[in-house]
């Protein structure tokens, strides 16, 4: 995904500086490193396009706290309807959450305005899915949890960074 046609904020601040506290479970690596990908990725991209550091002191961060996909198992019919329908196998569940902070921009050198986005969404795979149907299913499950966080972002950054925007 790319972000540099989404008008930029330029904030108040000297830098910008991306922590990473996910713990990524194995599902999220799988599928990481066979799509090409990651919600880490992803919301790095997101932070350098959509934030620009403009000022003399102080830092924007993002903490990434969990950037994690989960697969459930579903039920599949039984008998003869079974063999010839082909079910929803699993539900990949992905959220995210995330703190994006101004540290050092005030006075006294702290950190003088936060928000945190907690986003998810979900997509079913279907049984007996081709490679290819899967990597069709990250990519939209991917771009649909970060359109979401997008726009969480937009409207908490115009009520809590307002202040500070150039």
């Amino acid at each position: 995904l790319n972000y540099s046609n989404a008008q930029p904020y330029s904030l108040d601040v000297l830098q910008k500086g991306v922590v990473n506290e996910n713990s990524p479970n194995s599902l999220t690596q799988e599928l990481a490193a066979k799509y090409n990908t990651s919600l880490e990725t992803e919301l790095e991209t997101w932070f350098d396009n959509r934030i620009v550091a403009a000022g003399s002191r102080g830092t924007a961060r993002l903490a990434i706290k969990d950037a994690n996909f989960r697969s459930s198992p579903l039920q599949k019919k039984d008998g003869v309807e079974g063999y010839f329908t082909r079910d929803q196998a699993e539900r990949w569940d992905a959220t995210l959450s995330v703190v994006v902070s101004l540290e050092g921009t005030g006075p006294d050198g702290l950190s003088t305005a936060n928000f945190t986005v907690n986003v998810s969404a979900n997509n079913t795979v279907p049984e007996k899915s081709s490679d290819a149907e899967k990597s069709k299913i990250y990519h939209s499950l991917v771009n649909k949890l970060m359109t979401l966080f997008n726009q969480e972002a937009d409207k908490q950054i115009r009520q809590n960074f307002s202040r500070y925007q150039r």
